[in-house]
């Protein structure tokens, strides 16, 4: 039988909240009534991507009427007694909006479900070794209709782990002191985590015998990340100059899986890197230039852990830019001054004692060596002696 679209508009209708349901691939969800509604006899259940306009089941009396044609044909189950209804084998197509219609002698009673279903796609989980870490299928109390399985492998029919069943937990030999299961949640918990235990794991709660629930989990196993070194380094000679008023800093850490290494300055990013080969350590050089003094924080992470060290440019770094600027002409003055001081007594000497050329270039000359004002030009019977500059009596 196929029933045509309904569209509501019904007097008196008390119209409840929208509930929200999250669900993934593959899994089964069950769209319960409140229970102050319970028992009832007449019902309607429709479903919509945005309106709940097509009919899914109708129950009329206690009875169910099958309504033909519908998406989910025998993936759905009513739940007469509680005027609930199931689907299995969810996918991503069945998200919309479902609403049901409880018709009594006072009026129509209706409640809204809003139905998303996700891409069952694998989950990853990052721990820190030596941690514990929870695998959470997200109930909040089981059931004793539920049966909770765990398991080890890239599939959920892998090596089992542990069990959840008639509110009885068995754990596999080799997982006993490993793990543990919550007799409420189903959750699974491993102890002290180890590179060992990396890998996929399947999480498989069923409602009687539908899938409820199915998860699938990547656990990353990762070290804690070992804490930066700061050093100063030279710049490239390539490119360097003699006015280079930059400061430069390299930042080293040990390189592992996933490990990063970046600089901040406050709480902006300056630069970043990383390398998969992990065979050498990470290194990231900065540039400090003249106006951008300050402190700096190099900080190595991994998805699980993070060290980080600050240092203060003005410490780290020689005076450079302005202060160089200033510490050179200040020197530049000086040599100035001694210039001008040996220029004077040069002078002084040269009026009062010696001659200047003497001042200048003879004070360490040998003794008895005769100087260019002295000598004498050799020729006829004798000597005659050159002219030479003489100090005023």
């Amino acid at each position: 039988m196929i029933l045509p679209v309904f569209i509501l508009s019904v007097t008196g209708a008390v119209f409840s909240t929208e509930t929200q349901i999250t669900k993934r691939d593959g899994e089964t969800v069950t769209l319960q009534m409140n229970k102050s509604m319970i028992p009832v006899k007449d019902y309607l259940w429709t479903f919509g991507r945005d309106n709940p306009i097509t009919a899914i089941t109708i129950v009329t009396n206690g009875e169910v009427t099958r309504v033909n044609g519908t998406r989910f044909e025998n993936r759905l189950y009513t739940h007469v007694e509680t005027a609930s209804v199931s689907i299995s084998n969810l996918t991503i197509s069945d998200s919309g909006i479902f609403l049901a219609q409880v018709f009594t002698e006072t009026g129509i009673l209706t409640q809204r479900f809003n139905l998303t279903v996700l891409d069952n796609s694998v989950i990853p989980v990052n721990v820190l070794e030596g941690t514990n870490v929870t695998l959470d299928p997200g109930v909040k109390q089981l059931q004793k209709e539920h049966t909770v399985s765990w398991t080890q492998g890239p599939d959920c029919v892998g090596k089992l782990i542990a069990q959840w069943k008639n509110f009885n937990i068995s754990i596999e030999e080799s997982f006993v002191g490993v793990v543990q299961l919550n007799p409420h949640t189903g959750s699974l918990t491993v102890i002290r985590v180890t590179q060992n235990y990396t890998g996929f794991y399947c999480g498989k709660m069923l409602w009687g015998r539908e899938p409820y629930i199915l998860r699938r989990y990547f656990i990353t196993v990762f070290e804690p990340v070992s804490r930066p070194h700061i050093s100063t380094a030279q710049a490239n000679i390539s490119t360097h100059s003699l006015n280079d008023e930059n400061c430069y800093l390299n930042c080293s850490v040990k390189n592992g899986p996933g490990v990063s290494v970046s600089w901040y300055r406050g709480g902006k990013k300056i630069n970043q890197t990383s390398n998969k080969d992990i065979s050498s350590n990470l290194t990231l050089p900065l540039v400090i230039r003249n106006q951008d003094e300050g402190i700096f924080s190099c900080v190595a992470a991994n998805p699980v852990s993070m060290e980080a060290l600050t240092v203060n440019s003005t410490l780290w770094c020689p005076p450079h830019g302005t202060d160089l600027k200033r510490m050179l002409s200040i020197i530049g003055g000086i040599a100035v001054s001694v210039v001008l001081v040996i220029v004077v007594a040069c002078l002084y000497k040269r009026r009062y004692k010696e001659g200047a050329w003497n001042c200048m270039h003879l004070r360490n000359m040998p003794e008895g060596m005769p100087s260019e004002a002295t000598k004498v030009s050799e020729g006829g019977d004798g000597a005659v002696e050159q002219d030479v500059l003489l100090p005023n009596n």
